[in-house]
């Protein structure tokens, strides 16, 4: 699934006509896949690896600012939607061994994309913000649903397309790690990749 999303959007990015790279406010949209992997170490000190991968759409805002004919600065707000949620499997806790999944549903946040202009209306930016996402903890055979929302840090790296003098096209890869934490007496540490593509508007 993953393989497919990369030639597909690297084919829709590169068939488009360019323009030149605008600064300004913007709206967009995106859409692509979200890797989940969890890394659990339970209350008898076994490490246990998990993970599933989801579609995953956005919607964000931002602007952006050209310092020079070359050197770009934005700062964007986004939120996201998805449904990666782990397979149960089973760890040990203070009342002995039990099945368990982590689902991640929604996140939002803040981040700096600084960038530069590589060729006429083609940039290659970067990523740096922090997340916040929502997530469900459910154990086996139980009642038992606990709600996490946890803190997180993303990098990423993408490129940026102008097609016409409002409308850019872009790809993107950005990992995230959120902070640990810990429930039915064992550390959980989630981890994510994404690969989105996105189109935006851009008011200039």
């Amino acid at each position: 699934m993953l393989k497919k999303s990369v030639i597909t959007s690297i084919a829709l990015v590169t068939m488009v006509s360019s323009s030149i790279i605008q600064a300004g406010a913007y709206l967009g949209i995106a859409a692509g896949a979200n890797q989940g992997r969890w890394n659990i170490t339970d209350s008898a000190g076994n490490n246990v690896k998990f993970g599933r991968s989801s579609a995953m759409g956005s919607i964000f805002a931002g602007y952006g600012s050209m310092l020079n004919a070359n050197l770009y600065l934005g700062g964007e707000t986004l939120a996201s939607l998805a449904n990666t949620g782990g397979p149960y499997q089973t760890f040990m806790t203070p009342g002995g061994a039990m099945p368990a999944s982590i689902k991640q549903t929604y996140s939002y946040g803040l981040s700096i994309l600084p960038g530069v202009v590589v060729g006429q209306g083609t940039m290659l930016y970067f990523r740096g913000g922090m997340v916040r996402s929502h997530f469900q903890v459910r154990a086996g055979n139980t009642t038992y649903n606990q709600t996490l929302n946890l803190n997180g840090k993303q990098l990423g790296v993408g490129i940026e397309r102008a097609y016409t003098s409002n409308v850019d096209v872009r790809l993107e890869y950005a990992y995230t790690r959120f902070n640990s934490v810990s429930s039915l007496g064992s550390s959980f540490s989630p981890r994510n990749n994404q690969l989105m593509l996105g189109l935006l508007y851009k008011s200039g």
